[in-house]
């Protein structure tokens, strides 16, 4: 009887393991940083995001950074939400002062959930 209990727990927690393994590559969003522009003392970043993975998301945002040559200012997009294989062009900008930027950055990626 407890050898039944206890491949009933291990059979149990195996099955959690793989659906978790799932969810976890199932989820798969790229992006790239397509132009970045100093206007006055903001710089403009336009970009692109991909969904690739198995679920539709939502309450999707970048953490995008723009590098002076000190520090990075960053900011995050506004939310968004992305259906499978679904790609999207944004804008941010980004109060960066009259520091000319040397480069840009995605330093992460925020999500509600898989919809």
């Amino acid at each position: 009887m407890k050898r039944r209990i206890a491949l009933s727990i291990l059979a149990v927690a195996l099955l959690a393991f793989a659906v978790g393994c799932d969810l976890y590559t199932g989820i798969s969003v790229t992006w790239t940083i397509d132009t970045y522009q100093q206007i006055g003392t903001i710089t403009r970043v336009t970009y692109t995001v991909q969904n690739v993975g198995q679920y539709d998301l939502t309450g999707v945002n970048l953490e995008i950074g723009v590098d002076n040559g000190l520090y990075y200012q960053t900011a995050w997009t506004a939310d968004f939400s992305l259906s499978k294989n679904q790609v999207l062009h944004g804008t941010l900008d980004i109060v960066t002062g009259t520091i000319t930027p040397v480069g840009v950055t995605v330093f992460g990626v925020d999500m509600d959930k898989p919809a």
